[in-house]
């Protein structure tokens, strides 16, 4: 008995060193590729930005915890926290890639996912509060989780940002190993959560990963509809912000999502949210694929449509209308 308490310490020593210096690579690895221009860009257009914050920090929430009071009496009580735990954890790094896949607004992306993680230290707490069931052992430190927030996720953040802005030739040169470390952290993490708690995962049932994918899928309906129109003739209105918005709503911070649950709740809980971690991927991708196969079709049915006969202005125009449907909104910045 004593040999498997020792070995259960050890899993949950090792899974709680995982899944912190996950985090802090990986928000260290989010500030070194992040720059000024690229933070405040999202925060010179506040009318996006209202929507956005509204999509990710409000009506996601609120939709999560309807549908899991929905489904309380057929729900498992830790897949229920874990959906909502991931609810009040916005701003996962892996979204500004997630959006170049779908061929969105990158420079959006990266702009949101700043301002959603510096929002965090407040947004999460907050939320946490609100919409987590009272009583029992299902409590949160507010103080407590402000203080994991700082020092795990916005100190490495703004460090990183800071060696950007200041030093950019040492960004240059750490981005690359502190990227690859970030990204073996994260599947390591994953692999020892599910090994130390595969019985869990197993158990779950249709009606928790019904559950998961439904939050999932409404999560990124909402997103994609207030992202606004991924195509616009006004030069002043950025492009590609409706699929990144989508995404952006949809993928949550699953890292921090289990830092908090690691730190506050038992391994249902933790696995959970894992299997929600997985389960965005299933949705999401998808997602990103279609809309970027779908963009492009329609840029090349456009491209038809307007072409003349010669083979040098075929290829001129091509040129412009794709370089005109990347557009980003730089030059209105």
């Amino acid at each position: 008995m004593s040999t498997e308490i020792a070995i259960g310490q050890l899993i949950s020593v090792l899974t709680t060193l995982t899944v912190i210096m996950t985090v802090i690579m990986v928000m260290l690895n989010a500030g070194l590729k992040l720059t000024i221009y690229e933070f405040n860009w999202l925060r010179r257009r506040p009318r996006l930005n209202a929507r956005s914050l509204l999509s990710v920090d409000v009506l996601a929430p609120g939709v999560s915890l309807a549908i899991v009071l929905m489904l309380s009496d057929l729900l498992p009580r830790e897949v229920g926290l874990g959906i909502i735990l991931l609810a009040a954890a916005p701003g996962a790094p892996l979204v500004p890639k997630i959006v170049k896949l779908a061929a969105g607004n990158t420079l959006y992306a990266v702009s949101l996912m700043g301002i959603l993680s510096i929002l965090a230290v407040v947004t999460f707490p907050v939320t946490a509060f609100l919409i987590l069931p009272g009583g029992g052992d299902v409590q949160i430190d507010p103080l407590g989780v402000i203080r994991v927030i700082l020092v795990n996720q916005l100190l490495p953040l703004g460090a990183g940002l800071a060696v950007r802005q200041f030093w950019p030739t040492l960004a240059d040169d750490l981005e690359g190993p502190v990227s690859k470390i970030s990204g073996y952290l994260f599947p390591a993490l994953i692999i020892v959560i599910i090994l130390a708690n595969f019985g869990t995962i197993l158990s779950f049932g249709l009606i928790s990963l019904g559950t998961m994918l439904a939050v999932l899928v409404a999560t990124l309906a909402i997103g994609h509809l207030l992202g606004g129109p991924d195509r616009s003739d006004k030069e002043s209105e950025p492009l590609g912000t409706r699929t990144a918005l989508g995404i952006t709503t949809s993928f949550r911070n699953s890292a921090l999502a289990l830092l908090i649950a690691n730190a506050n709740f038992g391994a249902e809980v933790v696995a959970a949210v894992t299997v929600y971690g997985i389960l965005t991927f299933a949705v999401v991708i998808p997602y990103a694929s279609y809309w970027k196969k779908k963009q492009v079709i329609e840029v090349k049915q456009e491209v038809k449509q307007d072409l003349p006969t010669g083979d040098s202005d075929k290829t001129a125009q091509s040129d412009t209308a794709k370089k005109d449907f990347r557009r980003t909104d730089t030059d209105a910045a």
